[in-house]
């Protein structure tokens, strides 16, 4: 695998990076490298951070409340593991 070095990024930018990668459970390099192959590939913007997800799955949460209680789910989560 190749190596890339780069130089001068503004603090910021670098700051950003690292937080990013912080929310997204990824080392500085990982996300960098994830950020490179969607902005070459076409698809940036495309794969959902950490924050989306959890917005999401708060607002599924938030639809579903009142369907089923804690003790069928807890029933469910039994029965499927049986």
């Amino acid at each position: 695998m190749a190596s890339l070095c780069i130089k001068n990024i503004p603090e910021h930018v670098h700051a950003r990076l690292k937080e990013q990668a912080l929310r997204n459970r990824r080392s500085l390099n990982q996300e960098i490298v994830l950020l490179l192959e969607d902005a070459v590939s076409g698809a940036a913007g495309r794969r959902p951070d950490a924050d989306d997800v959890l917005a999401a799955a708060l607002a599924s949460r938030k639809r579903c409340r009142g369907m089923l209680s804690d003790r069928e789910l807890a029933q469910a989560r039994r029965t499927g593991r049986a």
